[in-house]
Order: C-alpha cells, then structure tokens, then sequence
C-alpha cells in the first residue's frame, strides 16, 4: 500500500531537515545544512531507493504506462491479490527500517500497522 499524505505528514524529519508548504497547500522538505530541497520526505526517498533494489514478492510486476506529459512511468501490480500502486510493494518495510535506524522505533511500528 501506497504512503498516504497523512502517514508522510506524520513521518519525523532527520536532523537539520525541516518541511514546509507551498502557496498550492503542497509540502515539501528543505536541508538547512546543504538547501537541498525536495517535494519528498527524505526518509521515503531513502526507502524507495533501498526498495528499488529488492526483489518483488512472488506474484507482483512491474507495468510501464505514459503518463499525461508523455513520458513513461512505472506502478507495481499483483493480479492475484487485485492490487496496484504507484510506490514498490516492500516500501512500508524499507521506510520502517530507515525509521528504527534513524533512532525511531514508534514511527516505524505505526507505518507497518497501516
């Protein structure tokens, strides 16, 4: 399952990490230490790349679409389980073990029981 904006908005920031909103309602998170900024939470986009490599669980593929600017863009499906999302199916695991080791074993708890 997908990480609603809910769970993101709950999510706590790395250190020196700060999130803020834009004029459209938007969030986004900004290093006070680099600048970098990003439309993403940092930790989900630590998880996605850690999840990116894992291999899928049996059963689920990755499908290619185009998206609305024409470019091609990628969700994960089962067909057995009727599923499909945009984000990999091991993110919610990728994203609690950047939470505990980040030193946050609660927020972690809460993502895997969603």
């Amino acid at each position: 399952m997908d990480i609603s904006i809910e769970e993101e908005a709950g999510l706590p920031l790395p250190k020196n990490w700060i999130r803020g909103i834009k004029h459209d309602g938007s969030a986004f998170y900004k290093s006070t230490l680099t600048v970098v900024e990003s439309e993403e939470h940092p930790y989900i986009v630590q998880a996605l790349n850690a999840a990116r490599k894992c291999a899928l669980p049996e059963g689920w593929v990755i499908k290619e679409t185009a998206s609305g600017d024409g470019r091609n863009d990628y969700y994960y499906c089962s067909p057995a389980l009727g599923l499909s999302m945009w984000d990999p199916p091991s993110l919610r695991a990728c994203l609690a073990d950047c939470l505990r080791t980040s030193g946050f074993p609660a927020a972690a708890d809460r993502i895997l029981s969603q």
